[in-house]
């Protein structure tokens, strides 16, 4: 059943792009040269870089470095009732706090593509499809011996269909009856402790159920630009589980190169399960938590 579900989305997704470019060719054959731009391309480059040092300080204080790194390019597409946006999230980020090893401060690769044909007004039947992992491995804090996560562990891809509505450039919501999400844990150490809700010894699992992605993107106010994402996702099951996520980065821009920039992740994921220790550091449970985690950063920044 699982299959049949995963087929119908790719076949759905293969059935747009077809649409998409059948039109295309038939819109140029009969204008003949397009006045209208249907390409919007751009995104976003920031450079972010810090430093603390301390020299016969009273106070005290360790010295600190930190250089991180964001990309975040787009590529839409908009012609007669097709809709094709692409963005991508790339972002890596490591600090060094006196003499302890380099430690990750932001780790993400995000890509997602999103395929509509227009309903009505404001609505598109559209096909939506994510994948996310990450660059490097993490560690334990105050623990550089066992990694607990790496690229490809965990990886998550997610195919969606249903209706997004999309009332002006700025927001969308995307709602899907109908949403598979696998989890792959593609090492096998971290598969085998069972990692990210895998099995022992499995390297993925498929959750199906449906599901919502919010979008925001705006610049709220002068030279400060607002781009924010939730999704959540109910799994269809005996035993279902809940999984929420929310993305925000805000760019306070200080002239035409420089700028601040806040990042916060939110995860919620009943799959992932936390060690509960006693007093004595024994194992005595495990539970679900929520993960967050911020940053703020100032550095070189280009839009273009």
């Amino acid at each position: 059943m699982k299959k049949f579900y995963q087929t119908t989305l790719v076949i759905s997704l293969l059935l747009l792009g077809n649409n998409l470019f059948a039109q295309d060719a038939a819109d140029t054959t009969a204008t003949g040269a397009d006045t209208v731009k249907i390409w919007d391309i751009g995104g976003l480059i920031s450079l972010n870089f810090n430093q603390s040092t301390f020299t016969n300080w009273a106070a005290g204080g360790d010295n600190t470095v930190g250089l991180s790194l964001f990309y975040k390019p787009f590529f839409n597409y908009n012609k007669g009732r097709v809709s094709w946006e692409n963005k991508m999230d790339f972002r890596y980020g490591k600090n060094k706090i006196a003499s302890d090893p380099w430690r990750k401060t932001n780790d993400l690769i995000d890509i997602n593509s999103k395929l509509g044909i227009e309903a009505g007004k404001n609505w598109f039947y559209t096909t939506e499809a994510n994948f996310r992992t990450q660059f490097d491995e993490g560690f334990e804090k105050n623990n550089r011996n066992n990694y607990i996560s790496k690229f490809m562990a965990p990886a998550y891809f997610a195919l969606a269909l249903g209706m997004d509505y999309k009332p002006n450039k700025h927001l969308s919501l995307f709602l899907s009856p109908l949403t598979t999400r696998t989890t792959f844990v593609l090492d096998d150490s971290l598969s085998n402790a069972g990692a990210f809700g895998v099995d022992p010894g499995e390297k993925s699992f498929t959750q199906m159920g449906p599901s919502a992605v919010f979008n925001y993107k705006k610049e709220i106010f002068e030279n400060v630009l607002l781009d924010t994402e939730a999704a959540a996702l109910y799994e269809y099951h005996s035993d279902p589980k809940f999984v929420f996520t929310w993305d925000l980065v805000l760019t306070m821009k200080v002239n035409k190169f420089l700028a601040t920039t806040i990042t916060t992740g939110l995860i919620y994921d009943e799959n992932i399960l936390f060690d509960v220790t006693d007093d004595t550091g024994v194992v005595v449970d495990r539970e679900k938590r929520v993960q967050f985690r911020e940053s703020l950063e100032i550095g070189l920044t280009f839009t273009y």
